[in-house]
This record gives C-alpha cells, structure tokens and sequence, in this order.
C-alpha cells in the first residue's frame, strides 16, 4: 500500500465526530474503541488506518511530513506503529519534489512499515534510516555517511520514543544516561493578550506586527508588588519589557516590545481571561506568579537551533517567547544559558527531541543534560559573562554581524567523562591548537575557550560528524539575528 496522504487538511464539519470516534484520544473516545492515534493531523489518521488494512507481512509507504517523529502529539501513533509494524526505512528528503508544497516547519519522511504481531520479531528487526537525501537518484543507493542501521529496539530507549535518524549509537546512549533540563529549571508560558495591537508596543520604534509604538521614558522596570499585581497607575509610566520571542538573539539583546501594565489594562486583560474559551480575543495570564522575575527567554518558533537570551527583572513573558527558570542552587544559570546556545543542545533538539522549527516549552525541557566539572562550568560561566558585556556594550554592531558568520561553525567536540556529582558531564570544547582564536568581536565563544581533551572521544568524533551534515542543509540557509553564539 503507497501513498501521498493530505497534510493538515480542513476536516469537513460532519466528519468530525467520526473521525474523533475513530482516531480520538479522549477518554469518550478511547472508551467507544477509538485507536487513540488522534485526529488533528490528517495524515496519522491514514497512517493508523493503513495499518489496519495490512495484512500479516504487508507493507505500507507513506510520504509525509516528518514531525510525526518526534512530536509529543504525536507519541501515541508512535507506540500505535512500534506495537503493530516493523519500520522498514525511514528516508529524510525535502518538499521540493513536489511542486508547490512547502512545509514551514518541518521536513518530510517517506515512511516503510510492515505489519508484524511477533513482538520479538519487531524488536529484533533491523531499521533502514537515511538522514535527507534530496536527489531521488539516491535514494535507493545512498551515500554511506547518509545511511544507518538501527534494532527497533533502540527506538524504546528515550520517553515518548522518538524516531530518530542519523544518531550515532553513542550518542543516544549517552543522550539516555543524561539528566535532563528539567531536573535543573522549569519553563513557564506567560500571557497571551488575545489583541497584541491594543496592549502591545514596540519599544522606540515599530515592532512586527503592532501599530503602537512607545517611548522608552514610557517603560519601567521598577514595579511594586502590589503594582504587579493590579496595574501601575496611568499617571506614572506604566508599558512594562515584555518578552515576545522576536526571533533570534542569544545571551542579551535589549527589549523591543513592551506591554501595557496599566491598571486599565490589566483590569481589561483579568476580564477577557474569565471569558469562556474559544471566545474571541479571550486573554491568558498563566504563571503570574513568575512575572517580573530574572530568568532566561527564548523563542519558541526558530530554524534549527535554541536561542535564548536573559530575561531582565521586571520583565512580563509572553507565549510565544516563554521563560526559564533555574531551580536548582547548584545550577548557575549562565551555564545554563551558555548550554542552551551551543551546537551541542542545538543538535540533541534537532536530532533527539522535537525534529520541527517549533519549539513549544516542554521540548526544552526535555533536552539531554549533564553536569559539568567545576572547572568546566566556572571557565563557561566567565566566557558568557564576557559575551553579554561585549552585547551590552555594542548591543547593534559587530557582535551580531558575527554572529551570522558563526552559523557555519562546526560542533567543538563534547567530553564525556564522569562529573564531580556522580553523573558524566557533557561540556563544549575547544578545537586542539585553537586555543587564542577569538570571534571578530573580540569576545571568544564559550566553546573555544574552555580547556579541551587531548583527543576527542567517539561519541564526540560522532556527533560532530552527524552535526556538521545536518547543519551544512539546514542551518547556514536560517538568517541569524541576535548575539555571538557558541554552536
């Protein structure tokens, strides 16, 4: 069975109870004998629908786009193919054999599945997985370096098994082994005005998207704490930093939008969050209890890789650009700011946890992590204070120019050795006889300047083998805006 099911397609109205009966996930649903696959995406209903009509040993061939591996959204068809199929061959490619499609945010997979009740037969099975090859021709025969093989087994070693492709065995191994960013911080989803044009402003100059624009005298940080709860009045300065996303800046990059913390305004805000959901223009106020709060921030729409930035005190965070928050004391959160914008987590996002340009809070979470070496973290932690100085300091000039250049940089290589608390520590390096090379803005990037093996190990010599092909297709086409990174 083969085909080209429809991508996101609009359900018709008086299919839509059907298909909920069918594929929901709903305890209703599961109840009635829904497979539980869902059915907000069109092709994972053909996907488990295909999978029903296969008989013992057929095979079914889709070509989809590929956020299916690695989507939380999508876990549950996962398991619904682990359980039921062998995967035959996962092939990555991109939209352009099909003239005018273009996924936005994702890429596209032709998926190979072949019905299979032998749970021991499936575990055993051995995947065919080719990491984006875009010449047809090739797909058949494709270059060495672009093929892997993997027992499906493997597929269980991470939660919510994620479909990997062109992940070095050691490198989920120890991707497995590894804590996770939320053992140390946690994310928070702030506001979501409903109308970002009435109580949203660009800070000194227009904003994507608002009409509004505010003077910078008109902005505070300095709110009381019955002020954040209830509004600043209208007489003083009342538009408050408000962390939007705004794309690309990593470590520091000052605020270009401001919301309006008037008491008016957060009156109006309170009013429309009561409103029943699905109203218009309804309003969110999630998390009020971490507004104002230093902390991290980054976009959660970007191409290939985290960016994330300081989240000043007395800043509001939005959902678009959500905010983290270290909770844990031996955790400083500038290692963790300079982990966050290496190659290294840039990778693990793109390969291991969430495949999409999308990256909703949880996915952050979810990124591998380790403890560093005190030497380690103390040689970062310096490195990215002296890279937001150099931002503070020419916040527009040739830092972000720099910046740009860096995308095409390599994957310094990773140690993995064991930390002092227990557990190995993955730390960025610097490339051996490297060690004066510093950023045309004069301030190095954390992964050159912190001391270096004397020779990289395998799961390194891997992972910079694996980036460097993934990064060479995807992230030298992205425009970088924001600060010097270290990826």
């Amino acid at each position: 069975m083969v085909g080209n099911p429809p991508y996101g397609a609009r359900k018709p109205a008086y299919k839509v109870p059907v298909y909920a009966r069918l594929y929901g996930r709903g305890p209703k649903e599961l109840a009635a004998g829904s497979v539980g696959t869902g059915d907000a995406d069109t092709y994972s209903m053909f996907f488990a629908n295909g999978i029903e009509r296969l008989r013992e040993g057929g095979r079914l061939c889709l070509i989809t786009n590929d956020s299916f591996r690695s989507l939380t959204t999508h876990a549950a068809l996962r398991r619904h193919i682990l359980d039921r199929c062998k995967v035959v061959e996962i092939l990555l490619t991109d939209t352009r054999h099909f003239e005018g499609v273009s996924f936005q945010f994702a890429g596209m997979a032709i998926t190979t599945l072949e019905k299979c009740s032998d749970a021991d037969a499936r575990a055993d099975h051995v995947m065919r997985l080719v990491d984006y090859i875009r010449d047809p021709a090739n797909f058949a025969d494709p270059p060495a370096d672009k093929l892997s093989e993997l027992r499906q087994a493997e597929y269980e070693a991470l939660p919510e098994t994620p479909f990997f492709v062109g992940v070095p065995r050691e490198v989920f191994e120890a991707a497995k082994r590894s804590l996770r960013v939320r053992d140390v911080a946690r994310g928070r989803v702030g506001v979501q005005t409903g109308e970002d044009r009435r109580f949203l402003a660009g800070m000194g100059a227009p904003a994507a998207g608002l009409t509004n624009v505010v003077d910078r005298s008109e902005v505070t940080t300095g709110v009381g704490p019955a002020e954040r709860t209830t509004g600043i009045p209208a007489s003083h300065p009342h538009w408050v930093p408000f962390a939007k996303g705004e794309g690309y800046g990593d470590y520091w990059r000052p605020p270009g939008i401001a919301i309006d913390w008037s008491e008016a305004s957060v009156a109006e805000l309170e009013r429309r969050a009561g409103l029943p959901g699905r109203t218009p223009r309804k309003a969110y106020l999630r998390n009020r209890s971490f507004y104002f709060r230093p902390g991290l921030t980054y976009s959660v729409i970007s191409s290939g890789r985290v960016s994330a930035r300081l989240l000043p005190e007395g800043s509001i965070f939005g959902h678009k650009g959500s905010a983290v928050f270290v909770e844990d004391a031996d955790t400083p959160e500038l290692f963790l700011l300079g982990y966050l914008n290496s190659a290294l987590a840039a990778y693990f996002m793109k390969k291991l946890v969430n495949a999409t340009a999308t990256a909703d809070i949880g996915y952050l979470e979810k990124l591998p992590y380790r403890r560093p070496p005190p030497d380690v973290e103390a040689a970062v932690v310096q490195r990215v204070e002296q890279i937001i100085a150099a931002l503070r300091a020419h916040p527009r000039g040739r830092h972000h120019r720099a910046a740009r250049r860096d995308r095409r940089s390599r994957l310094r290589p990773v140690r993995d050795t064991d930390g002092p608390r227990g557990g190995p520590a993955l730390s960025s390096q610097r490339r051996p006889g490297r060690a004066g090379e510093r950023d045309a803005s004069g301030c190095a990037r954390v992964e050159r300047d912190v001391g270096a093996p004397a020779q990289a190990q395998p799961v390194e010599q891997q992972a910079q083998l694996a980036l460097a092909l993934r990064r060479r297709e995807q992230v030298e086409r992205t425009q970088l805006g924001g600060a010097v990174h270290p990826s």
